[in-house]
């Protein structure tokens, strides 16, 4: 071979070497495609897996601003406070509720009540308030001889309505709801609150007029032995000026309401749970006046009656009626003090009232804490008869202010008999129940033995307007 062929022969070989290292070192085509779908997936799990950390960060975000943002107050359904606004006093109220579009239904509510013998001034609400149907009816009060029939000593058939509630299960025909006992209501009322004579959680509706939007509830006080009382409120928020909803687990004889122009209790009609054989009332007993105080105390504060440490301060005569004063104590120390007078309208109507209804006092001196009241709860330009209670006691003395910071004045000095009872009749009208009026008792020599704030800043609270 010439030396020109074996050097091209060389190249050949060299060639086809290099090519041979080549194709050996070539993936199978299978191997390639398993590999393209093996990265195609590592690739898409990297996208979802971004995907869904998006998504989380999303979400996690929302739920924290969600938690941040304050919870909003529960407002009462559109069909509770459904009808038209309400303005001015209770005597100008549409009726409001989920039926008071139902023309029909309306009808049917006023005409049982005229089958009643009732004389129907409006309808105020109508319709279904959580598992209840209500209606709420403005009637002319029943009278006799001029005054209203109910054993009362305040307001004047002109005045006054009665408000007049059937009450049923929500949904029920209106000729199944059952009648609630009348209740007296200001004709210049501008707000009406009802609720059940229960010791649980009570339904409670708030009617108002409708520019009213907010007001708030105290479910029950919490006394010290010093007389004093604190409080805890949560917020009404109205609609349509009504609100619907329940009272504490309680219910409502010891709640407090601030709406609109109303600061006191709430007005309860009817519907009481409690049979008379569980030591609330002791319906064996012959003074009703004490088991009347002791057993709505005991009601309202939750304890057998029997768990009441009663004493009577005093027990008889207060001009023309009679007067019973006694001290109640309950379990843990707190003490309170409440009245009950019983008289008769010129005519025989007999009527009664409370002009203390357990009033927190200080436990360390409640025997000695005196009683003072002008008779009938009102004030008379002809007159003012003055009754006091002051056990221990020989002469009790009202003192004023002017205004604060002026010298104080004797309003009335009442002599007190050897049995704890005095009455002085004092001319012209009074502006009694001032908060800055003071009681000071004396002894037969002219010491003194103590002072008392004439009203006390928790006086009968839930109707007490000076919380703190």
């Amino acid at each position: 071979m010439s030396p020109e062929r074996a050097a091209l022969a060389e190249e050949v070989r060299r060639a086809m070497e290099r090519r041979a290292d080549e194709m050996a070192q070539t993936h199978d085509p299978i191997a390639l495609v398993e590999q393209g779908l093996r990265d195609d997936r590592r690739r898409r799990r990297r996208v979802v897996a971004r995907v869904l950390a998006g998504a989380l960060t999303v979400a996690l975000a929302l739920l924290l601003v969600d938690a941040l943002l304050p919870d909003p107050a529960p407002a009462p359904p559109p069909s509770v406070s459904a009808g038209l606004p309400a303005a001015g006093p209770v005597t100008t109220w549409p009726v409001r509720g989920s039926l008071s579009g139902e023309t029909v239904q309306l009808q049917v509510a006023t005409g049982l009540l005229q089958a009643q013998g009732l004389d129907v001034d409006r309808l105020l609400y109508a319709g279904d308030v959580g598992a209840q149907r209500l209606v709420l009816a403005l009637v002319a009060p029943t009278t006799r001889d001029g005054q209203p029939a109910q054993d009362v000593t305040r307001g004047l058939p002109a005045r006054r309505r009665d408000l007049v509630v059937l009450s049923g299960r929500a949904g029920a025909p209106l000729e199944r709801l059952f009648t609630h006992v009348p209740v007296a209501v200001a004709t210049d009322a501008t707000v009406v609150t009802w609720s059940m004579d229960q010791r649980f959680a009570a339904p409670l509706l708030v009617l108002a007029g409708s520019a009213v939007r907010s007001g708030r509830i105290s479910d029950e006080p919490v006394y010290d032995d010093r007389g004093g009382v604190t409080r805890s409120w949560r917020a009404l928020p109205l609609a349509n000026g009504v609100w619907a909803g329940r009272t504490g687990p309680k219910g409502p004889a010891l709640a407090r309401i601030q709406v609109g122009s109303l600061d006191g209790g709430v007005q309860v009609v009817g519907g009481s749970d409690t049979p008379q054989s569980d030591d609330v009332y002791d319906v064996d007993s012959t003074d009703h006046r004490l088991v009347a105080l002791v057993g709505d105390f005991a009601r309202s504060h939750e304890v057998p009656a029997d768990e009441v440490e009663q004493h009577v301060v005093y027990d008889g005569a207060a001009g023309p009626g009679r007067l019973l004063v006694v001290v109640l104590r309950l379990p843990d120390g707190t003490t309170f003090q409440s009245a009950y007078t019983e008289d008769r309208f010129p005519d025989g109507t007999a009527y009664h009232d409370r002009p203390v209804n357990g009033r927190p006092i200080a436990a360390a001196d409640a025997d000695r804490h005196p009683l003072v009241y002008v008779e009938g709860g009102a004030d008379h330009a002809g007159g003012s008869p003055v009754r006091v209670v002051a056990p221990g006691a020989a002469l009790v003395r009202v003192v004023g202010q002017v205004q604060p910071g002026s010298s104080p004045w004797v309003v009335a000095a009442i002599p007190v008999g050897r049995d704890g009872y005095g009455t002085l009749e004092l001319a012209g009208a009074l502006a009694w129940r001032t908060p800055a009026w003071r009681v000071i008792t004396y002894d037969a020599k002219g010491r003194e033995l103590g002072q008392w704030p004439l009203t006390g800043d928790h006086d009968d609270d839930p109707l007490d307007t000076a919380p703190r």
